[in-house]
């Protein structure tokens, strides 16, 4: 592609111009206006918050532009701690799991548990002159090596605040890894990759003295080696670099490219304390200390690619570059090739930098890129644009690889999925910080493991476009609005790097070493695929289903029988596949007999429990009582179950069965009828529930679906329960008036924001619905079932990671963080979240066809996630049998908290063809809830009851317990 030269004059305004031109600065408050009126578009809604924390973000500041590029600035040496000798590490301090020693000119932390950390003590930089005053950024550089991977953690205290907290934490980036270091690595390594020599990073931000520095190593058990560490101070010396989003964006999204010229902005501060020159383009400007300007460019309308260039040097820094291209609606002519399909037709310009994707006469996407002609994109009658991806053969080595077209959607978005990244509606801008107060709610780049699947797509007014690819090394890249060229349209592409940040700023990323067989000098083909998909339909549901269908048939396609399968019961036939070695023997997955036995052993004897009960998860915060959930999943896998006066919850899935065998029916029966009430009585007038916490502030509205879910969920269990209608109305009412949620959000307002995507409300969402369609048959409530069990299949990994045989089937948690600030939740699976969504699965399956594709579907990937949840699950040890709260998907490492095992229990007994809990059975004279497999036989006014012959229990029928005596076969007499 031809670059503009920047040396034209233009007119602007009617006052003649350089082309690139410093204006008057813009004062800051008049760029907040713009802003907040950008977002006030968004959304009008008011949410009234009292008493909100300072430092809370609101709406205001999550849906602002804010992007700003970090850039390199040069860094000081100040202080480098070397161990050559014992007394070298005499400062340090082993607190929490973890012995330090001295061996051969090494400082060597043995992590002995969970979540290890020393600690220097007193002012780590004492005696250290600084030439302009304390640096607000230091640099903490460690060279060290483990026998695991090691990205560590650190924590820091200051003058101004003497405790170590999570605001005052940074993780680490890795630098370098390799054998040329300055010691040897061994060579009777187990694993020569694990114990090079390796340098990482962590940046300090601070405004005060720090006082004590502790490092966390790794998450679990290791041996980690520190050669050195060193202390680096950053004074501001390269600009700030900000790209303001044209007009089109702060006042309303446009539909379609433009036909008339555009206004490219730019604003660079000074941020030094002392004046700065800078040259921009050639010319050299001259700031004052804090000083801002806006530089502007105006594209040549009658291009249909035009790139503004911006190029900022400074003698202490190296190059900054800044490319925007902006496209114009220039007319097609007969001098264009053309490709019909089936829903639009594919122009390539003469020149080969760009085509359009044409439909009604109207240019519904653009590709660009220099070697559009090399890439033998074809179309097929469906509808889908296959792309040879290819190298640029003249690429620098800091830069990332574009290997197949960008492209360009304008239009309105309405909804836009980058799988276990982020999901968006009408309205939002990506990586937007509404869920992220802290940098990595910058999503334009990803790093690639925190994609759970190979696509990602948006939903426009003209239809839906997705991006599909087999090859993992392959990263992606999507933005809406256009943050890279500043433009209103959305923006994907994929490239090829070696280290991808998850932000969107520029970083050094060297590129992955090309395999032997690819020559860097030419074009190379890879061995793999990359399509896009387009079609008119802009239904959601129709959407996420067809990009479960693609990534299933390159990603799901083997089965391999999983460990015991015979014993088990399991059809391996219509097992996900799983990639385990003979050395990968931490494989409870689908073994059965010993998952409960160690089960029943944490249970029975184990911290969880005690004489007053069991806790939700291990540990002195969790208090111990009769949970009934637990002791019902005890129960059934034949553990030894106290008597209590059972109360209902312990899990994150319901399961009432001990109520039934300890004849507390009764007692269940009140509690089912006062969660409906409590229902009714908090639901709103418009059939919705409302979250006033500070967790609203930066969402549209104070409700979300999962506000909702549960307590409609209650109101249907009612129903299903008394026949009462008073249950049933509002919650079908409610049902319909959720039809305009669009994202599930809401249900972990504990900790996270209420805009925060997530999938536990998803799964809600799949059991309310599929209930409401068991009791109504209302077909429409199927397809509301449907339309979430989608979204929430957008959560699954489903590729694997070589080293993680637990990867295929984990399930994030959230797409956000904690407080919106840590910790990030994204790439970091929380099965327990997965397993009700994999129990919601198998409802949703229950209602469904047996012998349907759909069935067998929905199946297979509830047993992912179940093989997944029983790999991570803890094999031995004070914590075996139960599940951690979640673990790391680059470190395999598991965190507390360590969770009670019901739900795996219930989800492994389903699959088997087990019951589980309760039965809940109905026709038009009859409604019964019984501990075991039960029918009504009609005919006879009777039950018959699949029960063991050796245990007595109670049922509910028509809202009355009757008691049943044990016997082999139970035909139980009803009236009505």
């Amino acid at each position: 592609m031809k670059i503009l030269p920047i040396l034209c004059m233009s007119l602007i305004l009617g006052v003649t111009v350089t082309l690139i031109t410093p204006t008057t600065l813009v004062a800051r408050d008049k760029i907040s206006n713009l802003k907040q009126a950008s977002y006030n578009s968004i959304k009008s809604q008011t949410i009234p918050v009292d008493n909100v924390p300072e430092g809370t973000p609101t709406r205001a500041d999550a849906y602002t532009w804010n992007q700003t590029h970090v850039t390199n600035d040069p860094k000081i040496p100040l202080k480098t701690f070397t161990f050559n000798t014992r007394e070298s590490i005499s400062s340090l301090r082993a607190l929490h799991n973890c012995n330090l020693s001295w061996e051969n000119g090494v400082l060597v932390a043995q992590c002995t548990g969970a979540d290890p950390y020393f600690y220097a003590g007193g002012h780590v930089l004492d005696g250290v002159e600084f030439p302009e005053g304390y640096p607000k950024k230091i640099y903490v550089r460690v060279t060290l090596r483990s026998n695991v991977k090691c990205i560590p953690s650190f924590y820091w205290t200051t003058s101004e605040s003497p405790n170590f907290t999570q605001d005052l934490c940074a993780d680490s980036v890795l630098l370098k890894t390799g054998s040329d270091s300055e010691s040897d690595m061994d060579n009777n390594s187990e694993n020569k990759a694990e114990s090079e020599w390796q340098v990482t990073e962590t940046l300090i931000e601070t405004s005060h003295p720090i006082t004590n520095l502790r490092m966390d190593p790794v998450a679990d058990e290791a041996r980690v080696e520190i050669q050195k560490i060193e202390f680096l101070a950053s004074y501001p010396v390269a600009p700030i670099l900000e790209t303001l989003p044209m007009e089109s964006i702060l006042k309303e999204t446009a539909n379609e490219f433009p036909y008339m010229s555009q206004t490219v902005r730019i604003r660079l501060t000074n941020p030094s304390g002392k004046p700065m020159d800078y040259g921009i383009n050639g010319k050299n400007e001259h700031f004052e200390a804090h000083e801002s300007r806006i530089f502007t460019y105006m594209s040549d309308a009658t291009r249909a690619v035009d790139l503004c260039v911006w190029e900022i040097t400074h003698p202490e820094i190296e190059p900054i570059r800044r490319e925007m291209k902006i496209i114009h609606d220039v007319e097609i002519t007969d001098t264009w090739s053309r490709k019909v399909g089936k829903f639009f037709d594919f122009y390539l310009s003469p020149s080969g930098e760009i085509a359009f994707l044409v439909r009604d006469n109207k240019k519904i996407a653009a590709l660009t890129h220099s070697r559009l002609r090399e890439m033998n994109i074809q179309i097929s009658d469906s509808g889908i644009l296959e792309f040879q991806p290819i190298f640029q053969s003249d690429f620098h080595r800091n830069e990332n690889i574009s290997v197949i077209p960008e492209i360009h959607i304008p239009g309105q978005m309405q909804y836009a999925v980058v799988p276990g990244v982020e999901i968006l509606e009408k309205g939002e801008w990506s990586s937007s910080r509404a869920d992220f107060i802290i940098p990595a709610h910058q999503r334009f780049r990803p790093v690639r493991h925190l994609m759970t699947q190979t696509w990602l797509g948006i939903i426009t007014t003209d239809g839906a476009f997705r991006l599909h690819w087999r090859d993992f090394r392959f990263q992606p890249v999507f933005a809406t609005p256009n943050y890279f060229d500043t433009t209103p349209d959305a923006l994907m592409t994929l490239e090829f790097s070696d280290t991808s940040p998850i932000t969107g700023k520029e970083m050094n990323a060297e590129i992955m070493k090309l395999p032997d067989n690819m020559d860097s000098k030419k074009s190379a083909e890879f061995p793999s695929f990359v399509r896009l998909e387009f079609t008119p339909n802009t239904s959601e549901t129709a959407f996420l289903a067809a990009a479960l269908d693609a990534q299933w048939s390159h990603t799901c396609r083997e089965t391999v029988p999983v460990k015991n399968a015979q014993e088990t019961g399991i059809n391996t036939e219509n097992s996900a596949k799983t990639l385990l070695t003979p050395e990968q023997e931490e494989d409870l997955g689908g073994n059965t007999g010993e998952l409960f036995s160690l089960y029943r052993t944490q249970l029975e004897t184990g911290p969880i429990q005690s004489t007053a009960g069991w806790g939700h998860c291990a540990g002195e915060r969790w208090g111990h009582g009769p949970q009934g959930d637990i002791a019902s999943a005890l129960w059934r896998i034949g553990g030894n179950v106290p008597d209590f006066q059972f109360h209902r919850g312990g899990a994150h899935v319901e399961n009432d069965t001990i109520f039934f065998i300890r004849n507390q029916a009764e007692s269940w029966r009140q509690q089912i009828i006062g969660a409906a009430e409590h229902a009714l009585k908090t639901r709103q007038p418009d059939g919705l529930w409302r979250y006033t916490g500070i967790y609203a502030v930066t969402h549209f509205d104070t409700t979300a679906l999962g506000v909702g879910m549960r307590p409609i969920l209650n109101l249907l269990r009612a129903y299903t329960v008394t026949g009462d209608e008073k249950y049933l109305t509002p919650a079908l009412e409610s049902l319909a008036v959720c039809r305009q949620f669009h994202v599930a959000r809401g249900a972990q307002c504990w900790e996270m924001p209420l805009h925060t995507p997530d999938p536990l409300t998803a799964a809600y969402a799949v059991m309310t619905y599929t209930l409401a369609y068991r009791i109504t048959g209302d077909t429409q409530f199927l397809d509301d079932a449907r339309r979430w069990v989608l979204e929430g299949a957008t959560y699954i990994y489903l590729w694997d990671g070589p080293k993680n045989p637990w990867q295929f089937g984990a399930y994030i948690g959230v797409l956000g963080a904690t407080n919106w600030k840590a910790p990030n939740w994204i790439g970091r699976p929380v099965q327990w979240i997965g397993t009700v969504y994999a129990y919601a699965l198998l409802d949703f399956a229950d209602v469904l066809p047996a012998d349907s594709p759909e069935t067998t579907r929905w199946r297979a990937l509830a047993e992912a996630i179940t093989l997944s949840t029983e790999r991570q699950i803890y094999p031995d040890g004070e914590f075996v049998g139960l599940l951690p709260d979640s673990i790391d998907c680059v470190l395999g490492s598991r965190y507390a908290w360590n969770i009670n095992p019901a739900v795996p229990i219930a989800l492994r007994l389903r699959l088997n063809g087990k019951q589980d809990a309760l039965t809940f059975i109905w026709n038009e004279n009859y409604r019964v809830v019984s501990p075991f497999p039960t029918r009504i036989l009609a005919e006879k006014d009777a039950l018959e009851i699949d029960a063991p012959k050796n245990v007595s229990f109670q049922i509910l029928v028509n809202n009355r317990v009757i008691d049943v005596p044990a016997g082999e076969t139970h035909h139980i007499k009803i009236n009505k």
